[in-house]
């Protein structure tokens, strides 16, 4: 067997650079008669980039490219050496989309009009989603009446997505869906329903939480009696929601102390106004900077920033004005509608830019 210590040298350290740089360890085994040395990946071991460096975690190197660039952007002290150093605000921790979901979100924007693929394949590319990843996502979701066709390379939301796409794409006019309440409540009664179906539990828990329906007891959920139409009016929505025609929904008049005593803790009003206060100072301070921000930058916080505040509306509760802080409530709608509008047109520069135009 030939020794050659120098070529040895000169490759072992450049294939350990390279995988270092992935997030693995390269070990060395000791030789067996008549074999070469050999090499085994170990798993993700904390890694000293520099001296002066702290040790990269584990979570860190498990990590793909486009979730560290997006944890990045969350506090000042991580930034890219690169970003603007005006634009210093924080961002929510949201994980990066995947490919069914920045699909699934850029068709509910659309309202039914239909979106290109080179647009699709286009914003996939700014969060590190692969062309082919966004094709096999779209075929997925035609599989799955997610998605359809419409015209030659362009998609719109399939019928098994219609009646949550037409509940969440009413979040700009959520509040004139709530009345003055009148002291009364609607109940929910699902005890009776099977558990075993997964995928009609999990339609059925989201519906509910999102017309903000919570347990007081097993199998029985409330909530104030506050939305336009009354119970008739919440029984259709539970339905276009995804719940089952069997769930049994009423009104409640004079609940019993036992119910009424936990009303307060069902719906953690204090950390509800909270989120209606930082998402308010959130929204504005990025609205009021965002001009300073790279076009590919802007987009992306764009969306993550929109995403979130967008989910926060869509899943509040609407309590009575006298349960909440109702001016804070009303701030934060108004300013996720003007963030929403400044988001669009942000990406439709991006589009246009990613078209070539």
């Amino acid at each position: 067997m030939r020794s050659s210590t120098s070529g040895e040298e000169e490759a072992g350290p450049r294939v350990a650079t390279i995988l270092v740089e992935r997030g693995m360890v390269i070990v060395k085994k000791q030789p067996s008669w008549g074999r070469w040395p050999k090499f085994h990946i170990k798993k993700p071991r904390p890694i000293m980039r520099r001296a002066t460096e702290k040790p990269a975690t584990r979570a860190q190197c498990r990590k793909p490219w486009c979730e560290i660039r997006t944890r990045s952007l969350q506090s000042p002290q991580h930034q890219s050496p690169n970003c603007n150093a005006a634009h210093t605000m924080p961002l929510p921790y949201t994980s990066p989309p995947t490919a069914k979901g920045l699909i699934q979100s850029l068709l509910l924007a659309a309202e039914g009009e239909a979106f290109p693929s080179r647009q699709l394949v286009a914003a996939g590319a700014l969060f590190g989603i692969s062309e082919n990843n966004i094709r096999v996502a779209l075929v997925r979701l035609q599989n799955e009446g997610l998605a359809e066709v419409s015209g030659r390379g362009c998609y719109t939301l399939g019928q098994g997505a219609q009646g949550l796409g037409q509940a969440i794409s009413a979040w700009r006019h959520v509040e004139a869906r709530m009345v003055p309440w009148q002291g009364q409540y609607v109940g929910v009664h699902v005890a009776a329903l099977a558990r075993s179906d997964r995928t009609a539990l999990a339609r059925r828990e989201r519906a509910l939480q999102m017309l903000g329906f919570r347990e007081v007891s097993k199998g029985l959920l409330m909530r104030p009696d506050n939305l336009d139409g009354g119970v008739g009016a919440c029984r259709e929505r539970l339905l276009q929601l995804g719940a089952d025609a069997a769930s049994l929904v009423f009104g409640m008049h004079t609940p019993c102390e036992q119910i009424t005593g936990q009303l307060g803790g069902l719906w953690s009003v204090v950390q509800l106004n909270q989120r209606y206060r930082q998402t308010c100072e959130r929204l504005q301070r990025w609205l009021d900077t965002h001009h300073q921000l790279p076009p590919d930058q802007a987009a992306r916080e764009a969306y993550l920033l929109d995403k979130v505040a967008v989910r926060q509306v869509v899943w509040d509760p609407l309590l009575p004005d006298e349960w909440v802080d109702a001016p804070a409530r009303r701030e934060m709608f108004a300013l996720t509608r003007a963030f929403d509008a400044a988001g669009r047109d942000i990406w439709t520069r991006f589009f246009r830019y990613s078209d070539g135009d």
